[in-house]
């Protein structure tokens, strides 16, 4: 761990030498003495840390180069901090001379310090290992700790300590995780406490990470300001709305989470000033309905997880271009985008660490319904990202049809495409090798998945494809709209049809061989589903049926090809009086399921005798168990809910 520590502060020496700040503030000759001497205390950490159980003395050391390591850190960040108040301020002339001094001072010290430590190494017999320094450097140590993803709980520091009210030792302290359980009733007394806790932590100066979840304020307290070294803030599921003036002092700020800040307004109008934030996490802030201006200044940002469109020149999509940004990026609000060609200087496609991409559109626009539809295709032409995109969802938009450059994403793995009401086509999305997952809701126009433009092809259509989620497609018609294809759906595992009363699949449509889960949800198996469907279902074991799901024409000997299915679930089929006898007729069903029946009046005498589960939830008009369930030997729980 140490080694990493140490790494970090190189690399943050390092980076002021390379940004001239050293030169500027005058101290880069005693700043590139420091990363000597860092880099060769390096060498031997591996070493000493694996001979200190052995030696009192060399943990002795390390405790005292721990110390030096601290005080050298808050050096480079105070260092930092003043460079970007003074920068660009010109009428402050004498105070950035006695700034150089005081710190040209303490660098000296420091670097002096250090060296007598380092010195000390050579007592101790130790054998320097060369350090092997990753290629690309993850951005989770850019901070001198390990941030595990922002919606987990635990982010392990280099010196952590919980919070505690008795605590003297505010100086030491670098880590403070506070974390408040849901509470049904808020009262003032509680936010009170909050407050009072909060102003203590505030204290806390030497502070590094600071985690506070579901905290019932509305408004951090001013005092946040003096945490200048604070490097992480994680504020997720907290009620914050608003930030203090005070808040965009923290300079050495590189990580803010917000995630599920669902009362969250806005977000520091100046937070472009704090120059070295590198992660921004805003998941599911529904309520963030604007960006603060020209976030293109934060030119350290390598995640921002949403950027909302807005209509003045600093909260265009423009903002974006010089910003290398990775991981999830969600677009809100794109029906503001006046010009396609600022969509294009977003630059998504010159974005290579992009992996989950969401482009959503509103529906505020005051433009006609064919002015929306045209600049909607030319804003979404615009924001090709690059080709490692891995996740994919479209949502609002207004054009006719996906657009070409999805064809192109060879690495995508999941699509997801909602609430796009004129939608009559999508792209060629059938050879794509790698996805495996669509999902498409709400689209009102569409009529066939795959249309003739991609059949002919050698390859298999959707080769990959282990997940299709169709949900509300009202003049869905089928798969394929016309042609002959070598092989269709060949990997397809999990199947959802809801609501797609235009579907007629033929036995020639494919994709149903190796399916395992189904979820059907008001419709008609036998208009809908090609003669003899479950003869194709062979591989099936879960089958959920939800609202008016018909069986008709349903024959047993078509119901015994399900030989593998082990689970059946039946919910709000509201007309349903009595359970399909031919269900009866499944060899191996082990789990039946019968919620919100509200016309069901009875089980049959013939349940299955494999059945091991029987839940039965609001039903109301079933009196009674049938005697014959004494008969299932195998039944290990009977679970009923909700059936006076």
């Amino acid at each position: 761990m140490a080694e990493a520590f140490f790494q970090v502060l190189i690399e943050n020496v390092s980076s002021l030498i390379k940004s001239e700040v050293g030169l500027i503030m005058g101290v880069d000759k005693e700043m590139k003495k420091l990363a000597d001497t860092l880099t060769t205390i390096q060498k031997v950490l591996e070493d000493a840390e694996d001979k200190q159980f052995q030696s009192r003395a060399i943990q002795n050391w390390l405790s005292k180069l721990n110390g030096m390591a601290f005080e050298i850190e808050d050096l480079l960040d105070e260092c930092n901090t003043e460079f970007a108040k003074l920068k660009g301020k010109g009428n402050n002339f004498l105070k950035k001379v006695l700034y150089k001094r005081k710190v040209g001072r303490r660098m000296k010290e420091a670097s002096e310090k250090l060296e007598a430590v380092a010195k000390d190494r050579l007592n101790f017999d130790l054998k320097e290992i060369v350090v092997q320094q990753p290629k690309q450097r993850d951005w989770r140590r850019e901070t001198g700790f390990v941030l595990n993803d922002p919606d987990h709980n635990k982010i392990p520091g280099t010196e952590t300590e919980s919070y505690n009210s008795t605590s003297v030792a505010n100086n030491k302290i670098r880590e403070v995780h506070w974390r408040k359980f849901n509470s049904k009733i808020i009262s003032s007394s509680t936010i009170a406490l909050e407050v009072s806790t909060l102003t203590t932590i505030m204290d806390y100066n030497r502070l590094r990470i600071l985690k506070l979840i579901r905290i019932d304020m509305g408004e951090l307290p001013c005092a946040i300001g003096k945490l200048k070294q604070l490097r992480c803030l994680n504020l997720e599921h907290s009620r914050i709305r608003t930030f203090p003036h005070t808040f965009c002092s923290l300079y050495n700020l590189q990580i803010l989470i917000l995630n599920r800040c669902y009362q969250l307004e806005s977000l520091p109008k100046n937070i472009r000033n704090m120059t070295n934030l590198r992660h921004i996490f805003l998941n599911e802030c529904l309520k963030l309905s604007d960006m603060p201006r020209r976030v293109r200044e934060l030119a350290s940002l390598k995640t921002l997880s949403l950027f909302i469109v807005g209509d003045r020149i600093g909260n265009q999509l423009d903002e974006l271009e010089h910003l290398y940004l990775g991981g999830r990026l969600e677009i809100r609000h794109l029906e503001s985008v006046k010009n396609h060609l600022i969509a294009k200087k977003a630059n998504l496609v010159e974005k290579p660490n992009l992996r989950d991409l969401v482009l959503r559109w509103g529906g505020d626009s005051t433009s006609s319904e064919l002015t929306k539809m045209k600049e909607g295709e030319k804003v979404l032409e615009a924001l090709q990202p690059h080709p490692n995109l891995v996740t994919l969802e479209i949502d609002g938009f207004r054009g006719r049809g996906m657009v070409l450059w999805m064809k192109s994403m060879k690495n995508i793995t999941r699509i997801y495409i909602r609430n796009c009401s004129n939608c009559r086509y999508l792209s060629p999305l059938g050879n794509l090798p790698l996805l495996k997952s669509l999902h498409l809701w709400y689209l009102d126009a569409l009529e066939y998945i795959v249309e003739e433009n991609e059949v002919g092809c050698e390859i298999a259509i959707f080769p990959s494809m282990e997940e299709l989620h169709l949900v509300w497609l009202p003049n869905l018609k089928g798969w394929l709209k016309e042609g002959e294809v070598v092989e269709m759906l060949p990997n397809l595992q999990s199947l959802e049809i809801t609501g797609c009363e235009s579907l007629r699949l033929t036995s020639n449509s494919g994709g149903l061989n190796f399916v395992t889960k189904l979820k059907l949800q008001d419709c008609r198996i036998g208009s809908s589903f090609p003669e003899g469907l479950f003869r194709h279902l062979t591989a099936l074991q879960e089958l959920e049926m939800y609202g008016n799901v018909e069986f008709e024409d349903v024959s047993a000997e078509e119901i015994k090809n399900l030989h593998r299915l082990q689970s059946l679930e039946i919910v709000f089929a509201r007309t349903l009086v009595s359970l399909p006898q031919v269900l009866q007729h499944i060899p191996s069903l082990q789990s039946l399921s019968l919620f919100y029946l509200d016309q069901l009046t009875s089980l049959p005498d013939w349940l299955p005798t494999s059945l091991t589960q029987l839940k039965i939830s609001s039903c109301p008009e079933i009196p009674s168990l049938p005697s014959s369930i004494q008969g299932i030997s195998n039944l290990k729980l009977l679970s009923i809910w909700y059936c006076p």
